[in-house]
């Protein structure tokens, strides 16, 4: 989820821009939610030391009644939360060299003088959030696993292939540089996992991204790190059709 955050002292304009997020939001049906609507600046800081989510901010620059203006907001939400999206929408086009002299890295810089252009690049700004956004997602997500004595937390990406473990009810998964064990079935964990992993086995789950070969000989593929993950015949058609690439 993507939390928005809008900082804006002309309620129209707060509210027009309110209403083109939240419409492209349905729209686009996007993983997204405008949090704050606000007119007041220590709101917006209050709203990033409070919220860990992903952010995206879309700030005047000049706040009438503010303690400290819209690029002094904007560089101390970068501060707060480095990874920030960072949008002004401004009327005052002379002011955008103080973006650059504060070093906010700012999204972007947009105009209201033209409502068609304003609202198209408000949505552009959208998408590039969403893309990018997801695309972390992604390649960082992680997999949370009980055991009786700790908890794993198992990056996806760095997973190679899993296997059941020569030990009841255990299934042992292959990273580049280590190897972890812990009580759980193939099923439960082949359904967190995503589209990048391929049941080649019926005792073995690859993570196709990190195949360096396949060998039919064998009967294997060798992964990154040169360890072998077992394929069945009854998979290898399927691990081939649907990953050419690897062949």
């Amino acid at each position: 989820m993507i939390n928005i955050a809008i900082c804006e002292d002309n309620f129209k304009q707060r509210d027009y821009i309110n209403s083109i997020i939240e419409n492209y939001i349905i729209r686009e049906n996007l993983n997204m939610k405008v949090t704050l609507s606000t007119d007041k600046s220590e709101d917006i800081l209050n709203f990033a030391k409070d919220y860990e989510e992903r952010a995206i901010y879309f700030l005047d620059i000049h706040l009438v009644g503010s303690i400290i203006d819209g690029v002094e907001l904007g560089r101390k939400v970068r501060t707060i939360d480095p990874s920030a999206f960072i949008i002004f929408v401004t009327t005052y086009s002379e002011l955008s060299s103080l973006v650059f002299e504060y070093r906010v890295a700012a999204m972007d810089y947009i105009l209201k003088d033209d409502k068609v252009k304003m609202k198209t690049r408000i949505e552009e700004c959208l998408k590039e959030a969403s893309d990018l956004y997801f695309n972390e997602s992604k390649f960082n997500r992680i997999i949370t696993v009980k055991t009786s004595h700790k908890i794993l937390n198992l990056r996806v990406e760095d997973i190679l292939f899993l296997e059941t473990s020569e030990k009841a009810h255990k299934i042992r998964v292959h990273e580049m540089n280590s190897q972890k064990e812990f009580y759980a079935t193939l099923k439960e964990i082949e359904e967190q996992l995503g589209s990048d992993f391929y049941r080649c086995h019926k005792s073995f789950i690859v993570n196709v991204r990190k195949i360096k070969e396949i060998n039919k000989t064998l009967g294997c593929a060798i992964m990154a790190n040169g360890e072998q993950c077992y394929i069945s015949n009854k998979y290898y058609k399927g691990l081939i059709e649907c990953f050419p690439k690897n062949t």
